[in-house]
């Protein structure tokens, strides 16, 4: 009988397929983390062969799974548009030689099953939820790893925060099972900005998760994230949400972050932390071909030469680092996909549906000082563009907004 309910629920319900996807890039994360070198199978190591392993049971949860709609054009445009990134993007790598994982090949699998059997708007906001709750236990069970002594943490310079000091003494940037601060910081704040848009005690515990992921990683991108995604939230909510009745009103919390965001690093930080010399070094690079671009490999030989630092390899910039790597090509493509999501986005918003409109905001903030997706993937990073994405399409491909309003509030 039990089993019956978990198989009717699995036909009924998009939930169990749409999680395992988003949870299968969580727990992939977490085992590189704790196992890096462990190789399992053909000298592959942990956190591949559970990719593998992890999509093969949401292609069996697919399967089962029956649709009660189908998508309008709006995702049809997005999934060929990502797919077009993706083609691109390992093409080049391929006429560079640039070093890819076998996971690469995976990319499009979830486009396929999002493509040919569309997810209700509830299912998705549930494994929304699913993937915000796995990453916040992940980080705290590598929190935990480290009290116990299993794991060490990678110090990554002094958190920078001037009150930090005199109340708890010198404290290292939170990476987490991140690998790094400047990642650790954008997810938060993308939990943080999904905590907006849900309810009750979901959004309590994710906007407070949320901040204390920004806050441990002193993260300045992050921090600019996050305000954005507040911001937009009051701009773009109803004025019951807010207490701001005036629409201009609203849109002043988001012009005041904007202008501090100015002032801050044309008084105190003109190189964006060091930022500005590597956009510099990769226009240079990207100026020697820009066509096809230098690949992988071109930027660690400026690295070797000593025209970028060691920690400058990747260009910090959503579009300076796909035009040096793959040339036009490259930043057409993802121009194209930015363009599409935010035309679906844009358009969802002005039949009555916000949230996407703020994800977007927080996912294109983060992209300015930073680039947080390599597009022959899909990660952690790139998951919060797919749950806007598939917001959007899926609000444009439904007719009955009472559902759809009902699913946003659970």
């Amino acid at each position: 009988m039990k089993f019956e309910r978990i198989n009717q629920y699995c036909r009924e319900s998009a939930t169990p397929y749409l999680s395992g996807i988003f949870a299968t890039y969580v727990v992939a994360l977490f085992s590189q983390y704790m196992w890096p070198t462990k190789v399992i199978f053909l000298s592959q190591n942990l956190s591949l062969i559970l990719l593998f392993c992890g999509m093969a049971i949401c292609t069996a949860l697919w399967l089962l799974y029956v649709p009660s709609g189908r998508w309008s054009s709006d995702f049809w445009w997005i999934a060929g548009a990502w797919a077009s990134l993706w083609t691109v993007s390992m093409i080049f790598s391929i006429v560079h030689k640039d070093l890819f994982s076998l996971t690469a090949i995976l990319t499009p699998v979830p486009l396929l099953l999002l493509a040919l059997k569309r997810p209700s708007l509830l299912s998705s906001l549930r494994a929304g939820d699913v993937f915000v709750c796995l990453v916040i236990g992940v980080a705290l069970l590598s929190q935990l790893f480290v009290i116990v002594g299993v794991k060490t943490p990678e110090f990554q310079s002094w958190n920078r925060w001037p009150f930090v000091l005199d109340i708890v003494g010198p404290l290292g940037r939170w990476s987490g099972p991140f690998g790094n601060v400047n990642y650790a910081g954008p997810i938060g704040a993308f939990i943080f900005t999904f905590g907006l848009i849900r309810f009750k005690w979901k959004r309590a515990i994710f906007c407070g998760a949320g901040a204390v992921f920004v806050f441990l990683s002193d993260s300045r991108n992050a921090m600019f994230m996050l305000a954005v995604g507040l911001c937009v939230f009051i701009a773009v909510s109803p004025s019951n949400y807010t207490h701001l009745r005036l629409k201009w009103l609203r849109t002043v919390p988001l012009a005041a972050v904007v202008t501090a965001a100015l002032i801050y690093v044309l008084s105190f930080d003109p190189t964006l932390n060091g930022r500005t010399p590597v956009w510099r070094v990769f226009v240079e690079l990207w100026q020697t071909s820009p066509i096809i671009g230098v690949g992988g490999t071109g930027i660690s030989n400026a690295i070797e030469r000593g025209s970028l630092q060691a920690w400058a390899n990747h260009g910090h910039n959503m579009l300076f680092d796909p035009a040096t790597r793959y040339g036009v090509f490259g930043v057409l493509a993802l121009s194209a996909l930015i363009l599409v999501v935010g035309v679906v986005v844009v358009r969802s918003f002005r039949r009555g549906f916000r949230d996407p409109t703020i994800l977007f905001a927080v996912f294109i903030a983060g992209g300015i000082s930073d680039n947080l997706v390599d597009w022959r993937y899909v990660g952690i990073h790139a998951v919060p563009l797919i749950l806007t994405a598939i917001l959007a399409a899926i609000w444009l491909s439904e007719h009955d907004k009472q559902i759809q309003q009902a699913a946003v509030r659970l």
